[in-house]
């Protein structure tokens, strides 16, 4: 009687489909998180069972609108990742044959990502971080490390917290870090200065156990003690509603940051994008390009000095 209980019980699918994901590969496993936190917020926002059929129009508004107010989600970016796992388990559900509900069909029933600015590091931020002597604090001198990793070969999260010795690669006097992303599965090979092929060797080519969350609250640390704290605009999504917010980059830095400013520091050196792409693992040009953390101040700038190399004068006077 239970199962058959269960057959209706969205909740109850969800948890099943978590425990399967959990016992799956690493990419299978780092997705579990995000139905789990959809979860969790879903047992507080209805406690009990909710039936497949009580997801409608009416559900989807009042859940985002209690995501708003009674947790700490504020990007309407959250809010498309909550809504999209409600739509995937719907339709995986609906295709066993476990309920009617075809809500997941409707193009109302969703809510869209919208772009919101990106920050990266500058060349005189990294040779700062990099300078900086933590040996009196191993634990954000082992962040700081592994963030300039990121910073020097534009690996996601997801690929330098995996990393081992046998994605090392070695051709002729050069080495590459050669791996397949574990978010597309694209293979890459990322050319290794001696600056990067130094720390890679300082933990023996292998990464440190330390999770995402832990990563990047620790990171937030580093910058500050770095001194890296200057406030930037930012262009966000807040509560729903796009705004123009200042923050301190110690307060929004992320582990993601460090593949955002080896693309903006490389492109602004006017390397060939379609080289760039084979490093990042980008199919599109425009992709790539809107994933640039380089403002349109940094851009003009690289125009005029092109300009100014063609001896074409941008003066007014």
């Amino acid at each position: 009687a239970e199962d058959e209980e269960n057959v209706s019980d969205f909740n109850a699918y969800l948890k099943s489909h978590i425990d399967t994901l959990k016992t799956g590969n690493a990419k299978k496993s780092r997705t579990s998180q995000k139905y789990l936190t959809l979860l969790i917020n879903l047992q507080k926002f209805k406690p009990g069972k909710i039936q497949f059929l009580d997801i409608d129009m009416e559900f989807k508004k009042d859940f985002i609108k209690w995501r708003y107010a009674e947790t700490k989600a504020s990007s309407q970016n959250t809010i498309n990742k909550d809504i999209e796992c409600i739509k995937s388990i719907l339709k995986r559900s609906y295709k066993e044959k476990l309920h009617s509900n075809e809500i997941f069909n409707d193009s109302d029933f969703s809510e869209s990502r919208v772009k919101t600015s990106i920050f990266a590091l500058n060349e005189s931020e990294v040779n700062k971080l990099h300078a900086f002597d933590f040996s009196d604090n191993p634990r954000l001198e082992r962040v700081r490390d592994w963030f300039l990793i990121s910073c020097w070969s534009a690996l996601r999260w997801s690929d330098f917290s995996i990393l081992n010795p046998e994605h090392i690669i070695r051709d002729g006097e050069d080495y590459y870090l050669n791996k397949f992303n574990e978010k597309t599965n694209k293979e890459v090979f990322v050319p290794i200065d001696a600056r990067l092929y130094q720390l890679l060797e300082k933990y023996n080519f292998k990464s440190t156990s330390i999770s995402n969350q832990k990563f990047n609250d620790y990171l937030k640390e580093v910058f500050q003690v770095v001194g890296i704290v200057d406030e930037i605009n930012v262009r966000a999504s807040v509560k729903g509603e796009m705004k123009d917010v200042r923050y301190s980059k110690c307060d929004i830095v992320s582990a993601h940051d460090g593949r955002r400013t080896w693309a903006s520091i490389n492109y602004l050196k006017g390397y060939p994008i379609g080289l760039l792409m084979q490093v990042t693992g980008h199919e599109k040009e425009e992709t790539f390009l809107s994933y640039v953390g380089v403002s349109a101040l940094e851009k003009a700038r690289r125009l005029n000095a092109e300009m100014k190399k063609r001896n074409l004068s941008t003066s007014i006077y």
